[in-house]
């Protein structure tokens, strides 16, 4: 967890698992498609930063740029 800002990072899949958020969920919360989605959690290295109460404020593929963000 991030000090700092107050977020809890963890990798997609486990985000998913944790939250009890389906794909399609997080396609809405996010707005893009479920196909997206699904994309995105077949590549290694994709993060969320969220609240600790599985509010998403960020995903991004580390080492390389952010992807979406609710700011």
């Amino acid at each position: 967890m991030s000090q700092a800002t107050g977020l809890v990072e963890m990798r997609l899949a486990y985000f998913l698992e944790e939250s009890g958020m389906s794909q399609s969920q997080l396609a809405r919360v996010a707005g893009v498609s479920r196909q997206l989605v699904y994309t995105w959690l077949c590549k290694e290295g994709m993060w969320i930063l969220c609240t600790e109460d599985f509010e998403v404020k960020r995903i991004e593929r580390r080492f390389t740029k952010r992807v979406w963000s609710g700011d």
